[in-house]
């Protein structure tokens, strides 16, 4: 499943992803790419929640995919990686310190709530917006797993 929200006039996006299939990395490819369009445009950097249930990681060609896209110029988003698994997120964490730094700034959280408090202290005026998106993309995920 992957479920989204985007606001291109404020520069914010909400992603969510539980066990996304090969189709749905693509039609978030095309959203990254839309992304990067947005900070061509002038204002505020972009701000994002990435919410990750069960996530699965992507095949070997959509992970190549994935690196190009975010490393590609006029990338530059605030990305808050919501991982409530202790161990996956410091997994995730630790592998950030390895690998090359990547062109936007990035932190791995708990919660929602954590999220948007480390995205609070970049863009002060994405908290409203961006909670208003997450509320509606977990209620649609509420909905869709109780169909």
């Amino acid at each position: 499943m992957y479920l989204h929200r985007h606001d291109e006039s404020g520069r914010l996006a909400v992603w969510l992803f539980d066990k996304s299939s090969s189709k749905e990395w693509d039609e978030h490819f095309e959203h990254l790419k839309a992304l990067s369009g947005w900070s061509a445009k002038g204002g505020p950097r972009a701000a994002a929640v990435l919410i990750a249930g069960s996530f699965a990681r992507p095949d070997s060609h959509h992970r190549v995919e994935l690196a190009r896209l975010t490393e590609a110029p006029g990338y530059d988003p605030y990305v808050a990686f919501v991982m409530p698994n202790l161990a996956v997120r410091s997994v995730l964490t630790m592998m950030g310190w390895v690998q090359k730094a990547p062109k936007y700034e990035m932190s791995f959280v708990a919660s929602t709530a954590d999220a948007l408090t480390w995205l609070d202290t970049r863009r002060r005026d994405a908290r409203i917006g961006l909670q208003a998106m997450i509320d509606a993309v977990l209620e649609e995920q509420r909905q869709v797993t109780s169909a």
